[in-house]
């Protein structure tokens, strides 16, 4: 294999055969604009109209907004082409990227990127890995934002058109690799929410599981208890002891121990422990939909606490398994029960008295909670393995983007 020279240049040392091109000398650019709402009828066409929220770093083949040819006509948003390269400038969306797969319209917060010769998916993965840089070029007071200037002020390295061919050939294999997995964690996360929908209302029964279901109070299965009281900034991130997050609850059916963080509760200090079984609520959310999302310790762990913005529950019935209410609350019944429960305005809450009062239908044996439990948590394996896989993928793309956006692995069999 032929040995690849370096040289220095003003973005730093490139193989001998790569240029340094300045972006607005070899893509023209270019953005949009927004209809006037006041018109309706400009929403009701068929162009498809991208704002920001839809760049996920992939390829766009739709949007949630469709305008009309006199919308184009009456505003400042433009008919960009098939394979256009487009970056979000504002917000916190700021350099997430999309390449279009058909004619369409964008917002002007979306930057238009057509390279005139060089290859975009080479261009794409060249913005991609460098979006920190991105981020670090946005100003504003309020929303930081990146300008058409600044873009197309960027310099990168380019090898030739062939390499940057195969270089941009061999991260979509692996692009390609992780999109299939995500549209199977997809799959299974429906699949999921599916069988919750039958299993946990009773529509579906599992096999020799026939006795009947019966209305429980929340306030007589068990307790509520608070959180952690009394603490400042300066007790989080040391100590001796372990708490629950925040977002551990909101993420995570059945809690995961690697996400405890640490807390100081000194010798004598009064606050309430959590043990295995127990189940924790948020207590406050800024939409009724998401209070009283629920999660469930299914371990046992010495001086263990719970932040306070949740509440815990502790079982004192023990025909109750607590997985079973932990999926419950992440149904659609449970969900609807629990934003019935949410009180607020500009915020939503719910108090621990309407939590006990509240009731809901269920498996009168353990059994078959237990075996509905079983179903889930082996469907939640299944997305978990999945995940993992994915993640896996990503670090494999993160790698071969170091290597081969600069040059320190080469694709060059043949001329390059």
């Amino acid at each position: 294999m032929k040995e690849t020279r370096f040289k220095d240049t003003e973005i730093g040392r490139i193989p001998e055969e790569w240029e340094v091109k300045v972006l607005g000398k070899v893509c023209d650019t270019t953005s949009g604009g927004t209809p006037a709402r006041s018109n309706p009828a400009y929403y009701e066409g068929n162009i498809p109209w991208i704002t920001t929220s839809e760049l996920k770093d992939g390829h766009i083949y739709d949007s949630k907004e469709h305008i009309t040819i006199s919308a184009i006509a009456a505003s400042s948003a433009k008919l960009l082409p098939e394979s256009t390269l487009l970056m979000a400038m504002y917000g916190a969306t700021i350099g997430k990227l999309g390449i279009t797969t058909l004619p369409l319209a964008t917002n002007q917060a979306c930057c238009a990127i057509l390279p005139k010769e060089d290859n975009i998916k080479y261009l794409f993965y060249k913005l991609l890995a460098d979006r920190a840089n991105l981020i670090s070029k946005g100003c504003g007071a309020g929303q930081p934002n990146i300008s058409q200037t600044i873009i197309k002020e960027l310099k990168y390295s380019f090898p030739g058109k062939v390499e940057q061919s195969r270089i941009a050939a061999a991260l979509t294999s692996v692009d390609d690799l992780i999109s299939a997995l995500d549209k199977l964690i997809e799959k299974k996360k429906n699949i999921k929410q599916g069988s919750m929908q039958l299993l946990l209302t009773g529509k579906k029964r599992l096999k020799g599981l026939t006795d009947p279901w019966v209305e429980k109070q929340l306030g007589t299965m068990g307790c509520t208890f608070s959180g952690l009281t009394g603490k400042t900034k300066e007790d989080f991130g040391i100590g001796n002891a372990r708490y629950i997050t925040f977002l551990n609850v909101l993420s995570n059916p059945i809690l995961k121990r690697e996400l405890f963080e640490e807390v100081v509760v000194r010798e004598g200090e009064k606050q309430n422990s959590c043990h295995k079984g127990d189940l924790f609520f948020n207590t406050t959310s800024e939409t009724p939909e998401e209070v009283g999302i629920c999660a469930v310790l299914d371990t046992e762990m010495e001086s263990l606490y719970l932040n306070s913005f949740c509440f815990g529950y502790r079982l004192k019935d023990d025909r109750v398994v607590p997985e079973y209410l932990a999926y419950y609350f992440r149904s659609n019944e449970g969900r609807k029960m629990m934003t019935l429960l949410a009180q607020g305005v500009t915020r939503y809450n719910i108090s621990k008295y309407a939590f006990n009062k509240a009731k809901l239908l269920m498996p009168s044996t353990a059994l078959e909670q237990k075996a509905i439990v079983d179903v889930l948590k082996g469907i939640d394996k299944e997305i978990e393995a999945l995940e993992i896989k994915k993640a896996k993928y990503e670090q494999i793309k993160q790698g071969m983007m170091q290597q081969l956006l600069t040059g320190k692995i080469r694709l060059i069999e043949g001329p390059a």
